[in-house]
């Protein structure tokens, strides 16, 4: 019968939601340990500034516009990065 159809249905449905719940605790928590310090060193000239992290191996290029002693522009590709001291 449809009723006995529906019951089935609803433990399926518990089973799925159980287990992909845990998938994504774990998940989540495994986001959670990634090590979010970066370490490296920095060069400025020309007005680039040029990050070299160590992990992982990667380089990062900023085009610096210094606005006036209170507000600095950094690009990247198409992102802008904008700091101003109030």
């Amino acid at each position: 019968t449809n009723v006995a159809v529906a019951k089935i249905n609803t433990y399926y449905d518990f089973i799925f939601l159980l287990f992909y719940s845990l998938f994504l605790f774990f998940i989540c928590d495994k986001i959670a340990f990634i090590n979010k310090n970066k370490t490296g060193n920095w060069t400025y000239k020309n007005n680039i500034l040029t990050l070299n992290y160590q992990n992982p191996d990667t380089s990062r290029n900023f085009e610096v516009k210094i606005i006036s002693n209170h507000e600095l522009i950094l690009f990247e590709n198409d992102f802008s990065y904008n700091f101003k001291k109030e």
